[in-house]
Parts: structure tokens; C-alpha cells; sequence
């Protein structure tokens, strides 16, 4: 468990790299598309003056900044639509597992003639094993 335990901040450093060269390939790819929007516009404001305007080039450019504002707040529900895509695998492949139990066999095994009595627990105590210092209950 504890070897489990140790491989996590390894995995969440990866992904920590893994997220920052993402943003800084996605803000420089930003940056060349709109920094080639701004010299194409004025290219064709000097050349093709008629049909284009100051205005029309800066439309564009607003319309193609609030379409990336937009494409990036889908990022973070993807991100946990995969992790909860990856837990419910999980889940669903522990659900659809055969038990090695029958719980329709009634009528196997041992079955006492009668039971009565009580169960009594005292200082009963229990850790995880990652954080031994920490009990999670005391009866």
C-alpha cells in the first residue's frame, strides 16, 4: 500500500509537466495566429483597400479571441470527463466480476440451529497504513 501511495506525486509531477508544455504550446500557437492575423489584415487593408477596413480586421480578430476563451473552458470538463471515464471502468469491471460466492445456494454450507447473544467491540482502533499516526476510529 505504502508503494502505491509513494508512485502518486510522481504521477501528479508528470502531469503538472505534462499541463504546463500544453498551455505554452496552446498561448504560442495563440500568439502566431493572431500575430499572422494582424500582418495579413494590414496587408490586405493596404492592397485591397475597398474591400477591407480597420473594423473588419479587428471584428475578426475580437470574434477569433472569444472563440479560443471558449474552446479553453472545455478543456477542464474533458480532463474530468476522462477521469471519470477511467473510475467507472474501474467500477463498472468490479461490478460485472463473477463471485467465487453463489449467494443463491440457500441450502448449502453450515447453518446454526439458533443464535442469540451479543457482540460487544471495545478499543477497537484502527490506521491506514499510509498515515499510522492518524486513527480513524475509536470505539
Amino acid at each position: 500500500y505504502a508503494n502505491s501511495l509513494s508512485k502518486v506525486p510522481l504521477i501528479g509531477i508528470k502531469k503538472g509537466i505534462i499541463q504546463g508544455l500544453c498551455q505554452i504550446f496552446s498561448n504560442l500557437a495563440i500568439g502566431i495566429v493572431f500575430t499572422a492575423a494582424l500582418w495579413y489584415g494590414q496587408y490586405l487593408i493596404k492592397t485591397e483597400c475597398g474591400a477591407y477596413s480597420a473594423g473588419i480586421l479587428v471584428t475578426i480578430i475580437i470574434a477569433c479571441l472569444n472563440t479560443t476563451w471558449c474552446l479553453n473552458q472545455i478543456v477542464p470538463s474533458l480532463e474530468k470527463f476522462a477521469d471519470a471515464t477511467a473510475s467507472g471502468s474501474f467500477i463498472f469491471e468490479t461490478m460485472s466480476r463473477k463471485s467465487k460466492i453463489d449467494a443463491s445456494a440457500v441450502d448449502e454450507g453450515e447453518k446454526p440451529v439458533s443464535f442469540t447473544g451479543e457482540i460487544k467491540l471495545e478499543n477497537v482502533q484502527f490506521t491506514y497504513p499510509a498515515r499510522p499516526e492518524q486513527p480513524v476510529r475509536y470505539i
